[in-house]
């Protein structure tokens, strides 16, 4: 796994490469992969903003769908076990 402190610097190369690359289906594969960074380094608000950022471009993308769900999972199941922490 990335270690945190290099994801900074990982977010702003990807940013930058978004940003120079001008084909389309290039710059969703990065978004992606951002996306997927986010996720394994549990930012899953950052996660889920760049999925929804790929859904607004196209909301039959299977694979931010199928992503948004296993956050949301995780968000629900973050939730829960705070709320069984505070009733202890």
């Amino acid at each position: 796994m990335l270690p945190l402190a290099q994801a900074g610097a990982a977010e702003a190369a990807f940013r930058e490469y978004l940003e120079a690359e001008p084909d389309a289906t290039k710059q969703v594969n990065a978004e992606h992969k951002l996306a997927e960074m986010f996720y394994n380094l549990k930012e899953l608000e950052k996660a889920k903003t760049t999925y929804q950022k790929l859904l607004a471009h196209n909301a039959d993308d299977k694979r931010a769908l199928a992503a948004m769900a296993v956050i949301y999972r995780d968000i629900a199941a973050a939730h829960r076990g705070s709320s069984m922490k505070a009733i202890s």
